[in-house]
């Protein structure tokens, strides 16, 4: 670099960058078109009704095997399961709208616009509609007419499901909060912090007034709604996203790390548990005559004794993120390969399938925040100035260890004598994960030095 009657040599060498994900997960995920399904459904009166990433709901008549009918969204239908109430199912989209159809003809009756995706079930309770989405709200609308009637603010988006138990309303936030609103006006009585983001695609389950709560900070959580604390909690070593099933005095649930875990109710202590090869799905397991039913990324449905023994696994040709059905002795999944799969309960045996629109599974991208470490070693400026050569101090500037605050991440906290830009693009799986942008107050510097050479 060079000025009039000035020569410089500006050098400057930096360790490589470190990165590391956080203790928790703490990202994100976004879903494009596709003939995927994570959520089977619910059955009424014989007819499977289920949504898809396709943008279709589906009725399937599991008597003849024919469609009855399917409706158009616009957008996916993920992780969310259809509630069927006198005659009408409502389903939330991708598209950031809650919709209510009419079970008889598939003709929509009303939609409701969000400002972001849903995923969250919604739950109908006197004449009420209530849900989440992400845009960062919980919502209350009328049944009948889909107007609004109120919405709370949480921190962060609201893909859980809300349930009200004694006269309360529980709404889960990815902001690691359980909220307690009033259900007639959205008033927070009070709230349950959770180490980690909260993601109950299903209502909570609650039992004896204890409900449980899993959360990102990879633990699942008693918590006595009388007196409003936690009794127990349990670490697994990854996120938990399952909704816990309760049944005779046990906790049955799957995390991200691969393993579906059995618990004592009423201690959070561990019973059983059962490895897979890959992360459980996010669903309620099933419990029919004696048998769990439960579905895993390694691309199978599991069937399993109360006591941990398997009976059979069924494969498919993608993720199982879908929980399970039973239906006249036969178990219903989806697969993230587009088939609906029917089996038989007891053997694994397959009886039919269906396919959905498309046979082009669904792109599924998980975003995740990452910690960046970098340290600057040593910058060295000479400048000569005619005869006079001045050659400034060496500047050690180093970094202390932070967070980049960004779209994906959370704070930032660093020390430097210089102006450091720092903008991250982040994404999973080896692709782009950070840029660095370091931009030196050098010109300021320069006059600097040049203004003491002078003198």
């Amino acid at each position: 670099m060079d000025f009039e009657n000035v020569s410089m040599d500006f050098s400057t060498e930096m360790t490589d960058l470190i990165v590391e994900k956080p203790k928790f997960y703490t990202g994100t995920w976004t879903v494009g078109f596709g003939g995927s399904i994570s959520s089977v459904g619910v059955i009424k009166d014989d007819v499977l009704y289920f949504g898809s990433c396709d943008y279709y709901i589906y009725a399937i008549d599991l008597n003849s095997r024919e469609v009855a009918w399917r409706f158009r969204g616009n957008g996916s239908f993920v992780e969310a399961r259809p509630v069927i109430e006198n005659g009408h199912l409502y389903l939330g989209c991708y598209d950031g709208n809650m919709y209510k159809i009419d079970i008889s003809n598939g003709e929509m009756v009303w939609k409701f616009k969000t400002g972001d995706r849903i995923t969250s079930n919604a739950y109908v309770y006197e004449g009420k509609v209530y849900f989440g989405s992400f845009d960062n709200h919980a919502y209350c609308i009328d049944a009948g007419t889909g107007k609004e009637i109120w919405r709370f603010k949480t921190g962060d988006w609201v893909g859980s499901g809300c349930v009200v138990h004694d006269k309360e309303l529980y709404v889960g936030s990815h902001d690691g909060n359980l909220y307690c609103l009033n259900p007639e006006t959205g008033q927070e009585i009070w709230r349950f912090r959770a180490g980690g983001c909260i993601l109950h695609y299903y209502p909570f389950s609650i039992h004896d007034n204890v409900l449980f709560l899993t959360s990102y900070d990879k633990k699942i959580y008693a918590i006595d709604l009388n007196e409003r604390r936690e009794l127990w909690r349990f670490e697994t070593g990854r996120a938990v996203e399952t909704n816990p099933l309760i049944y005779e005095g046990k906790v049955y649930f799957g995390s991200w790390d691969g393993n579906f875990y059995v618990l004592d109710a009423a201690t959070g202590k561990e019973v059983w548990r059962f490895r897979t090869n890959n992360r459980v799905g996010d669903m309620k397991p099933l419990i029919h005559s004696g048998t769990i039913y439960f579905g895993s990324t390694d691309g199978h449905m599991y069937a399993l004794t109360t006591d941990g023994k398997i009976v059979w696994k069924f494969r498919t040709e993608g993720e199982v993120w879908s929980d399970a059905l039973e239906w006249n002795g036969l178990i219903i999944f989806g697969s993230w390969d587009c088939n609906l799969y029917i089996v038989d309960a007891k053997t694994g045996k397959e009886e039919w399938r269906f396919q959905t629109s498309t046979k082009v599974q669904a792109p599924l991208d998980i975003i995740e925040k990452v910690i960046i470490k970098p340290e600057l070693k040593e910058t060295q400026l000479n400048i000569d100035i005619g005869k006079d050569f001045y050659t400034s101090r060496d500047q050690n500037v180093s970094l202390d260890q932070y967070e980049i605050k960004s779209e994906y991440a959370t704070t930032s906290d660093y020390k430097t004598k210089s102006d450091y830009d720092v903008r991250l693009v982040i994404f999973d799986d080896n692709e782009i994960m950070e840029e660095l942008v370091w931009i030196s107050d050098l010109e300021n510097s320069i006059q600097g030095l040049m203004t003491s050479a002078s003198r």
